[in-house]
């Protein structure tokens, strides 16, 4: 999967009220669009959404596929705040700068953003993180070993 770019919707705007507050928006449509296809992942209560990078996860993955799915909608550019991107090999937001990280906060409603909570949880990225946390303290045999351990071939 490739990065997609991630949203909050401009506060105040139409687009803020239909979507649930806390809920991930995302879009692979460019810069110049005036007009976007977002994919949005909610609040849901599932295990496997923990953190606001699961979320974006999810979003991005029916987004880059077009799964069919009622969370698409289309949204004029002035509805929505860009404020980084999500990289699925890495399973992270990226935020833009501190004005970015104020605008998630408060869609969030907290008043601060945890790293974890732009750290996806799902165990494949947190074994990847593992063994990337090896190569970088050199510790190239045992990262080569739990890479082929976890079926992680990309990075034997």
């Amino acid at each position: 999967m490739a990065s997609v770019r991630v949203f909050v919707p401009t506060p105040g705007s139409r687009f803020a009220r239909i979507v649930r507050p806390g809920s991930a928006v995302v879009s692979a449509d460019g810069p110049a669009a005036e007009l976007l296809r977002v994919d949005f992942e909610g609040g849901s209560q599932a295990s496997n959404i923990a953190t606001f990078a699961d979320r974006c996860h999810h979003a991005a993955g029916r987004h880059l596929t077009n799964y069919p799915t009622a969370a698409r909608s289309l949204a004029p550019l002035p509805q929505l705040v860009q404020i980084g991107s999500y990289d699925d090999e890495s399973g992270e937001v990226s935020l833009d700068n501190d004005d970015a990280r104020a605008a998630l906060a408060a869609w969030l409603r907290t008043d601060t953003l945890e790293r974890e909570l732009l750290t996806e949880g799902t165990a494949r990225h947190m074994m990847r993180r593992e063994v990337i946390e090896l190569r970088t303290r050199g510790d190239f045999a045992q990262a080569r070993w739990l890479a082929r351990h976890y079926h992680l071939d990309e990075l034997a």
